[in-house]
């Protein structure tokens, strides 16, 4: 990333209104996170004997020598017995673009732009839950509303000047426990052969390596789980 001055700011957007600086991709290059994960899937493939279940079905029921629950939102409402306390859901809405009318470079400021399945995906609303419960699949609001309320802002200063916009979506998250360095994923041994990792909110593309790597580690008994990582809530101490 490299911070842009106001005049800078205002040169490379062509836009005049975002006079308060801000903060680009270097090279104006943005992350497709569809085209990151199937390479990703595919460099795993290669690596050894593995599978992977991506429906949210009970790791208990399946016969392997170590298996790994990668928890997000769905298998956290399915399963909680397996998860640590401390855990919270936030729903979010986003709007859909036309993919050929972008706001020049990747430009973020409070904010984001970023290739989807269907289009380019800008900004995120956040309603934060508690109760796993309460946190419905609920359908996305209307896209005019949703571009003339709570994302206005994102919309005012990323979608380009006659964009196309093409709908809105939604989705929940899990977030790890609170921390005294803020909200971190999680990661420990729940029973033998195993383990549960998760809650990286809205850090995925920070931290999920990060949080594979131990996670592997540990399964092969190569390190432990940092303390950051390793949950102690709800009276469950892993």
């Amino acid at each position: 990333l490299e911070w842009l001055e106001p005049d800078a700011f205002i040169k490379t957007s062509g836009r005049a209104d975002l006079d308060r600086g801000g903060v680009r991709y270097i090279g104006g290059r943005c992350v497709d996170p569809r085209g990151y994960l199937d390479a990703l899937r595919v460099l795993n493939e290669q690596a050894g004997e593995f599978s992977v279940v991506e429906e949210a079905v009970d790791p208990r029921s399946l016969e392997h020598a170590e298996t790994i629950l990668c928890g997000g939102a769905d298998a956290f409402r399915k399963f909680p017995d397996l998860f640590p306390g401390g855990l919270t859901l936030t729903r979010g809405e986003s709007l859909v673009y036309d993919g050929s009318t972008t706001n020049g470079p990747a430009l973020l400021r409070g904010s984001y732009l970023c290739p989807g399945t269907n289009g380019l995906i800008l900004g995120a609303t956040h309603e934060h839950f508690d109760d796993s419960k309460a946190a419905v699949d609920a359908p996305p609001s209307a896209p005019e509303a949703l571009r003339a309320g709570g994302l206005r802002e994102a919309a005012d200063l990323l979608a380009a000047p006659g964009a196309s916009l093409k709908g809105a979506t939604a989705g929940v998250r899990l977030n790890g426990p609170r921390t005294h360095l803020g909200r971190l994923p999680f990661a420990f041994r729940r029973d033998e052969g195993l383990w549960v990792a998760g809650g990286l909110g809205a850090r995925g593309f920070l931290r999920h390596a990060q949080l594979g790597e131990v996670v592997a580690r540990a399964v092969l008994g190569d390190g432990d789980v940092p303390e950051a990582f390793s949950p102690r809530r709800g009276g469950v101490d892993e």
